[in-house]
Parts: structure tokens; C-alpha cells; sequence
């Protein structure tokens, strides 16, 4: 009796059990049908792994606008022209195609750097077809390491503009330190010198033949020392270097030249054929001996009945003795007076401009300062000032 009980009690719990399962399964089954998938199938004993997709499966994933369209290829994006005398030329090429099912047009091809001329052999290419991006790279005043863009802009639309990369090491053989002969202010009758130091590789060892100086009779140039200093042995003949020469020019300006500024450059000819001349440029001012600074003098915007005092110091450039006798401010409302005695070979002026009741707007003109110096009488300033109306 008990038996048939127990029984009847079991089937009825399974049943409780299934009703209660039933709602899950089904939203389980809504959920995925919802994401577009499917219930695995379950594996059988011995079947063969799922086959990827082949490439023409893949494909068609894709937009068709993406899949049916020009695609632009390169048989490089970087090409290195390795290490380079400067001055040298190297001409470089890029070989691009159209991998795709489209034509391609290339619209433009630019570089990051008027070092690099570059062009395309042909714009427009049919699906498969081939041309060539060639160019050339001028190394000269380029030395170190050198990495240049190229942009070459197309109708590919996934790649609309496709970058390339030229790279060179440019050996520079001849160097002058500095650069260039500069002379800011130079006293009239004291002159002045500089010396500039040429190193080289060159071979065989560079020797200047000639010193040619133009657009200015300024300067003089001489050679002062030239030494060439071998490599160890060991070092040459790992490296393949040639010895280092050293060459020591002094440049000159000479003294009682003409006032003012100049400027001009030195021709080195040499005994190079890869370098048979070495421009150097060369400028700048030759003064009195004597000098103002400043030389012009600002005093402002200012209301009637201002005052404003502004100073500036004369001095001599060899430490000449010298004396200021008088300052004329012509109609420039300036009153002037010697501040106490500075250091040696120079003097101070105190300058103070005080606008009148009635104000006429600007004012601008001429300070004339007389000395007493034996080469320079007269020295000039420039005041500048703004009067507010009344």
C-alpha cells in the first residue's frame, strides 16, 4: 500500500519540477533567437573540428561599397638611402599598384621638405595595374640623420592618404665653426678679429689655395694654422675615415673704414673637386668710437604738466677719455643734466621731458649730444613722447 503511495507522491513531485523549468527554458530560447543565434548542436563522437570561413565568406561581411573599390598598395612605405656625403643627390623610387577592383587615381604626391622633389609617372591606374613615385633627395645643409614624409593622397576610401618614409645619414665633410664671421659693433679706430676653425675629412686633406672677399672692403682673412691629424690605424681601417684637418682662419675688420654697417662673404678656394669652395658670410657695424645706448629714447603716453625722466650713457669703446659739453633738444620740451661720474671711458645723461599746459599730440625729433673726443664731435638720440589733450 505504502509502495503505490510513494510512487504516486514521486510522480507528482517531477511533474511540480517541469512546470517550474518550462518558463525559464522559453526565455532562454527568446533570448537567443533574439541575438541571432542557436543553440549548439551537441558534439557527436569522431566528427571533424567546424571549417573556417574562406576568404570569399569573409568578403562578403563587408560592405559592398568597401569590397568593390580602389585599394592602393606599395611595394614599400620606408625606404633608407644610407649614409651619404652632403651635397650628394640620391634619387629614390616607390613602386605603387591598385589592388583593387576599382580604378585608382592618385590625386597628389607632396613631401614634408623642399629637400625631397617628388612626382608620380602616372595618375590614374586600372585594378591591377602598376606605376612608379620617383624622386630625389638633396643632401646639401642637411647633415645628421634625416627622416622625410611623403603624402601621397588617392581615392581609396579606406586609405585616403598614405604616408611613406625616406630616410638618409648625411656626412658632413667639411665643417667651419662658427658658421659665420659676425661683428656686432666694431670701434672705428680700434678694428676687430675673429677666428673660425674648418675641420675635414676630405681626401686628400683639404688645403686653401685662395681667400677671396666680396660686396664689402671691411675685412681682411688669412689662414693662421692648418695641422692634419691621423686616425690610428686600427680605427681608419675598421671605419674607412679619412685623417681630420684642422685649418684656423682669422677674419679682420680693419681700422677707419667708413661707418656703418657691412656685409659680404669670404670665398675659400681649396684643393677639393668635392669641394672647391667654402662660402663663409660675414657682417657687421662699424661705429665711432664712442656709442649711446640707449639710442632711442621712449617716454610714453602723458598728460599735461608730466614729467618724465629717461637716461642714456655714452661710452667709449677703447676707454677714451671724453667730455659732454651740450645737449640741443631743439622744440622737444627736454631739460638735460649729468648724472654722477660712472666708470671710466663713459657718461651717463639724465633726460627729462615735461609736457606743456597746452600739449601739441606727439612729439618726436633729435637729441644732439656734443663731446668733446678727438675723432667724434656729435652723437644723436632719438626721443619719441605722447601728449594727452588739455
Amino acid at each position: 500500500m505504502d509502495d503505490p503511495k510513494r510512487e504516486a507522491a514521486f510522480r507528482w513531485l517531477l511533474l511540480a519540477l517541469i512546470a517550474l523549468l518550462a518558463p525559464a527554458s522559453a526565455v532562454w530560447a527568446q533570448e537567443a533567437t533574439t541575438r541571432g543565434e542557436s543553440a549548439p548542436a551537441p558534439a557527436r563522437e569522431g566528427a571533424a573540428e567546424p571549417t573556417p570561413p574562406t576568404a570569399a565568406e569573409t568578403l562578403s561581411s563587408v560592405p559592398i561599397e568597401v569590397q568593390d573599390a580602389p585599394k592602393i598598395v606599395f611595394d614599400a612605405t620606408e625606404k633608407n638611402l644610407g649614409a651619404m656625403e652632403e651635397g650628394v643627390v640620391a634619387d629614390f623610387r616607390f613602386v605603387v599598384g591598385n589592388a583593387g577592383a576599382k580604378p585608382l587615381t592618385i590625386q597628389r604626391v607632396e613631401s614634408s621638405c623642399g629637400c625631397v622633389q617628388v612626382q608620380i609617372e602616372k595618375s590614374d591606374l586600372a585594378p591591377g595595374e602598376q606605376t612608379r613615385i620617383v624622386g630625389a633627395f638633396n643632401s646639401q645643409n642637411r647633415p645628421g640623420k634625416n627622416t622625410r614624409a611623403i603624402a601621397v593622397h588617392s581615392n581609396d576610401p579606406v586609405q585616403r592618404k598614405a604616408n611613406l618614409l625616406l630616410r638618409a645619414q648625411v656626412l658632413r665633410l667639411v665643417e667651419v665653426a662658427p658658421a659665420s664671421a659676425l661683428f656686432r659693433e666694431v670701434a672705428q679706430r680700434a678694428g676687430a678679429g675673429v677666428k673660425l676653425r674648418i675641420e675635414s675629412r676630405l681626401e686628400p686633406p683639404l688645403e686653401i689655395k685662395k681667400i677671396r672677399v666680396l660686396n664689402t672692403r671691411a675685412v681682411t682673412a688669412s689662414v693662421v694654422s692648418r695641422e692634419t691629424v691621423p686616425l690610428p690605424e686600427n680605427v681608419a681601417a675598421r671605419s674607412g675615415e679619412a685623417p681630420l684637418t684642422r685649418i684656423v682662419l682669422e677674419v679682420n675688420v680693419k681700422k677707419d673704414e667708413k661707418l656703418g654697417p657691412f656685409s659680404g662673404q669670404l670665398v675659400l678656394e681649396t684643393n677639393s673637386e668635392k669641394r672647391p669652395q667654402i662660402g663663409i658670410p660675414v657682417s657687421g657695424r662699424i661705429t665711432g668710437d664712442l656709442v649711446v645706448e640707449p639710442n632711442v629714447l621712449r617716454f610714453g603716453v602723458l598728460s599735461p604738466g608730466d614729467s618724465v625722466t629717461k637716461t642714456c650713457t655714452v661710452r667709449s669703446l677703447t676707454g677714451q677719455a671724453f667730455r659732454i659739453e651740450n645737449v640741443e633738444a631743439g622744440d622737444l620740451p627736454i631739460a638735460w643734466k649729468l648724472a654722477p661720474a660712472g666708470e671710466s671711458g663713459s657718461q651717463t645723461l639724465q633726460l627729462t621731458l615735461t609736457v606743456p599746459e597746452r600739449p601739441r599730440g606727439v612729439y618726436r625729433g633729435y637729441l644732439e649730444i656734443e663731446v668733446d673726443h678727438p675723432t667724434q664731435q656729435n652723437l644723436r638720440v632719438v626721443a619719441v613722447a605722447t601728449a594727452r589733450g588739455s
